[in-house]
């Protein structure tokens, strides 16, 4: 079960799941895999905007990368080695890559209380569901890890195509194939919110029928076709 909450200039995001036995169902207290997932990819992100930020005549990526051997290639040459190497420096075409778009911070993990969960006011509290026949909700005797992402307000500013392009086209260069796109997990101008839609070369969800430039219009449209 995933919840989100916005605090002020902090949203979390509370995972859980149930425990698979006989009896009361109850809440395990392990972090959805999909969200570790999200999570293990901002040490990534946090590489790449260093390396561009000092090293950025150090940085040439393969153009139109399509394999899984061209998306690790060019995962690596954001790397220390990368950089020494410049593997794709002299190849025709060569991306020198000099800046990266904006992305969504993360500022890591932190644990909530059961009890306080439950003492916010009814509309703000995390529901209770029932799925595949097993309760999920929040126990005030139990504590629950939580991801802090950068709050993005909602400003009702619409998505820049440019902009939501430029994300797209970093995203593929560096290594990552997104899974199929969804417009709402995009805010204005053209930020991506839930980074678990991206995919290392090293996942399981990596496919190269799924790592390909990705258009802009793909999101956009779907916005004026609902």
């Amino acid at each position: 079960m995933g919840w989100m909450a916005s605090c002020g200039k902090w949203k979390s995001t509370i995972v859980s799941r149930p425990s698979k036995y006989s009896g009361t169902p109850r809440l395990r207290k392990t972090p959805d895999i999909g969200r570790c997932n999200g999570s293990a990819r901002m040490p990534l992100l946090q590489m790449i905007h260093v390396a561009t930020e000092h090293y950025p005549d150090s940085i040439w990526l393969k153009p139109n990368p399509r394999t899984f051997s061209d998306a690790v290639r060019n995962l690596h040459a954001f790397s220390d080695e990368g950089r020494q190497q410049k593997l794709f420096r002299d190849a025709p075409g060569a991306v020198n890559h000099t800046s990266t778009p904006r992305t969504r911070k993360c500022f890591g993990w932190t644990t909530l209380r059961g009890e306080d969960l439950c003492a916010l006011r009814p509309d703000a509290r995390p529901p209770e569901v029932q799925m595949d026949g097993l309760a999920r909700g929040i126990s005030p005797t139990e504590s629950y890890c939580a991801i802090l992402y950068e709050f993005l307000p909602d400003n009702s500013c619409a998505l820049a195509a440019d902009v939501l392009q430029s994300q797209l086209d970093f995203f593929w260069l560096s290594g990552f194939c997104l899974v199929p796109l969804r417009s709402e997990n995009w805010k204005g101008p053209g930020i991506l919110l839930d980074l678990a839609d991206l995919i290392c070369p090293w996942q399981a969800g990596w496919f190269s029928s799924l790592y390909r430039r990705r258009q802009a219009e793909e999101i956009t449209q779907s916005l004026a076709y609902p």
